[in-house]
């Protein structure tokens, strides 16, 4: 195979999977790092890795060498399916490719274990990036189904800090048990030093209660953080979220000066209950910098309580948010007193301008209370020049023209009206 690609001039794309029970030899990889070094086509690589058994620490400064060497990749994929610990030295042939690699741009490590990650196996990874000057995008994503240790960060925060040409980062954490409150601080030290990153999304798919002070890292560093524009944060939960899980947000929202885009969403298979929102929302009332907040709701189960309350509060006092997008996918009622909480926000704002609702709601009518709520705080509203309204549904509900209508014909800010409702899939626009 090596041989194969020093001597091919045409290839650009090469996806490679290997299947093994048992351990990896240390010298089957450097026939392909040689074949790396000496092509000069292929730009986009993908390597996958199932293994049953230790990944040997000394397999992989043959592909190392190879990125080293290499002048036309520009995309790497890797990912590790294993069944076994990861050794703590394997990825330091990776990282020492990357040190040297002066072509490659985007990133992608996928890691998927079935058991615990080491807490020392990250630094190999974080000297690579600390030392790179070329790669801008970086995907991490994180498959355990054990803990998550709290000390195995810090290596990749290091690579982060003293990294100067990544301007995305993107990590996404799969975990079937507790988030420590501990593991974030590593990451939050590398985004508080780095100067180059304008845009981060993290995903949370968690198998168990999101609950704690797990967030205090990165809303510390955030604060400190003055590259950042755009941070989205996803929440997918299989339990309850329970508990200010937030509040670490409020550390860092009111100090942070370069944030305008905040993206949220929360995908919960149980209920959302209590005052989880509370941290987010005194963040939000003490910023100076949003421009645009983004929140998706994605609900299977009921949304009881009042649990907006917090989020309204800081809706109510921030004074420099322009544009609102809030949708709404709900698979039971939309009713209740949570509403209420936003409702009052909203109506108090002063700032916004423009306002995008999109409601899908499946098989499970919205109740007409839900519905006024949302309304009045908009027609109560003295700023709001443009709002959209989108409303997908299921259930039958085929009066919401009329209520829109009703709402909408004497508002104080004579909004412009932009509705689109389907129902049954039929789109109907006013």
């Amino acid at each position: 195979l090596g041989d194969g690609l020093a001597k091919n001039t045409s290839l650009t794309t090469l996806s490679l999977t290997f299947n093994n029970c048992s351990n990896l030899s240390d010298e089957w990889m450097p026939g392909l790092g040689d074949g790396l070094a000496k092509n000069t086509s292929l730009t986009t690589l993908s390597l996958t890795f199932n293994n049953c058994s230790d990944l040997s620490e000394e397999w992989m400064p043959g592909l190392g060498d190879g990125l080293a060497k290499n002048t036309s990749l520009t995309t790497l994929s890797l990912t590790f399916n294993n069944y076994h610990d990861l050794s703590k030295d394997w990825m330091c042939g990776l990282g020492d490719g990357l040190a040297k690699n002066t072509s490659l741009t985007t990133l992608s490590l996928s890691f998927n274990n079935y058991s615990d990650l080491s807490d020392e196996w990250m630094p190999g990874l974080g000297d690579g990036l600390a030392k790179n000057t070329s790669l801008t995008t970086l995907s991490l994503t994180f498959n355990n189904y054990s803990d998550l240790c709290a000390d195995g960060m810090p290596g990749l925060g290091d690579g982060l800090a003293k990294n100067t040409s990544l301007t995305t980062l993107s990590l996404s954490f799969n975990n079937c048990s507790n988030l420590s409150t501990d593991w974030m601080c590593g990451l939050g030290y590398g985004l508080a030093k780095n100067t180059s990153l304008t845009t981060l999304s993290l995903a949370f798919n968690n198998y168990s209660d999101v609950s704690g002070e797990w967030t205090l890292g990165l809303g510390d560093r955030l604060a400190q953080n003055r590259s950042l524009t755009t941070l989205s944060l996803a929440f997918h939960n299989y339990s309850d979220l329970s508990g200010d899980w937030t509040r670490g947000l409020v550390d860092g929202l009111p100090q942070n000066r370069s944030l305008t885009t905040l993206s949220l969403a929360f995908n919960n298979y149980s209920d959302l209950s209590g005052d989880w929102t509370r941290g987010l929302g005194d963040g939000l009332a003490q910023n100076r910098s949003l421009t645009t907040l983004s929140l998706a709701f994605n609900n299977y189960s009921d949304l009881s309580g009042d649990w907006t309350r917090g989020l309204g509060d800081g809706l109510a006092k921030n004074t420099s948010l322009t544009t609102l997008s809030l949708t709404f996918n709900n698979c039971s009622d939309l009713s209740g007193v949570w509403i209420h909480g936003l409702r009052d926000g909203l109506a108090k704002n002063t700032s916004l301008i423009v306002v995008n609702i999109t409601v899908n709601s499946t098989y499970l009518k919205v109740s007409e209370e839900w519905f006024n709520c949302i309304c009045n705080s908009l027609t109560e509203s003295n700023t709001i020049t443009a709002l959209s309204f989108t409303f997908n549904d299921h259930s039958g509900t085929s009066e919401v023209l009329g209520l829109l209508k009703k709402h909408f014909a004497d508002c104080n800010s004579s909004p412009s009206l932009n509705l689109t409702v389907s129902l049954y899939g039929e789109a109907a626009v006013s």
